[in-house]
């Protein structure tokens, strides 16, 4: 949280950061508070959920491998 939280105030408006469990990647997504961007719906389109302006998913590393294929 700290880490995104950093990338969103320092003049982006959304803030993605990951760490990989076993073969999972678990991750965040963040956005300021008065900030339009949503990162809840980019979560849902993950399989993922959270508020408005912080939320998450965790992927397998196969369905991450089907974007680089």
């Amino acid at each position: 949280s700290e880490i995104g939280e950093r990338i969103y105030t320092n003049g982006y408006d959304l803030a993605i950061v990951w760490r990989m469990i076993d073969d999972k990647a678990v991750v965040s997504f963040r956005s300021a508070a008065d900030s339009d961007v949503l990162v809840n719906i980019i979560a849902q389109q993950f399989g993922g959920g959270g508020h408005p302006h912080a939320a998450g998913a965790t992927l397998s590393i196969d369905k991450i491998m089907e974007w680089y294929n």
